[in-house]
């Protein structure tokens, strides 16, 4: 077969045939080292050998814009190229030229994810592993850079910080409600049991008193009217359950909410 036409389409050539063939699109090294020039006669081993090239070809190029902004896994890469359809024989010889040039390695990818994720100091070792695992990182390569990137004193103060930072964003709770979220919210974050009670006695939780009793008083303003209809005796019942429930004292609860029917403020606000 012979090569009628050469077209270039952005950074590629595509070969054109006679015989019926189907285009081939290739790179500019292998259109170089192969001269694929107009009028050339290739073989059908060759066609078919530069068919199999160009998909590997095209797999490198996809790599190498994927690799580009951050280091990447394995796993991520073989999605990336499934996903560009690149076919599974070629990918497995991309995966293995990646390799070969040092830009894809899973075990520096699992080190420079654990420094990435323990400076930005938002989650634990159970949730950096999890993650790592789902980028297809094998546990023992994961439970390494844990161990050696991230110690247990920087997950103390990693921690205490979130713990701070989730105390503050629920700042209109109750002290008990509050610290319930925090307890939650590190262990969804992936701190270890022992750091969570660590946290909860080392990061600072102060609030005053005129704190809580505005959250109280709020409180009881919001939800007032979801008993309104009922009885004052009967409303009172269930809202001094309701915020019993929100974790606010039962006695400071009772002395707020009569002072403020006393007031007459549920009538202003019915």
């Amino acid at each position: 077969m012979k090569i009628t036409a050469v077209e270039t389409k952005g950074k590629f050539y595509q070969l054109h045939f006679d015989e019926g063939y189907e285009a081939l699109t290739v790179n500019e090294d292998l259109l170089i080292t192969q001269r694929l020039l107009k009028g050339k006669e290739i073989s059908l081993e060759t066609y078919q050998e530069l068919a199999k090239l160009k998909d590997y070809q095209r797999g490198m190029e996809v790599s190498y814009r994927y690799l580009a902004h951050r280091l990447r896994s394995e796993k991520e890469v073989w999605e990336k190229l499934k996903l560009q359809e690149i076919p599974a024989a070629a990918a497995r010889q991309v995966i293995i030229r990646l390799k070969e040039l040092r830009l894809l390695d899973d075990a520096m990818f699992s080190d420079s994810f654990v420094k990435t994720m323990v400076r930005e100091g938002k989650k634990g070792p159970g949730d950096i592993m999890r993650k790592l695992r789902k980028k297809g990182i094998a546990e023992e390569t994961a439970a390494r850079s844990l161990g050696e990137f991230y110690p247990a004193e920087q997950e103390a103060e990693n921690a205490a910080a979130t713990a701070e930072k989730i105390w503050q964003k629920n700042s209109r709770r109750s002290e008990r409600e509050a610290r319930q979220k925090v307890i939650q919210g590190l262990r969804q974050a992936g701190f270890s049991a022992e750091q969570i009670e660590n946290a909860l006695e080392t990061a600072d939780f102060s609030r005053s008193e005129d704190g809580e009793a505005e959250n109280l008083k709020q409180a009881i303003e919001k939800n007032w009217r979801k008993y309104a209809r009922l009885s004052e005796k009967e409303g009172k019942q269930k809202m001094l359950q309701y915020l019993a429930r929100k974790g606010f004292q039962f006695d400071e609860s009772r002395k707020m909410l009569d002072e403020w029917l006393e007031e007459g403020q549920h009538v202003e606000d019915e």
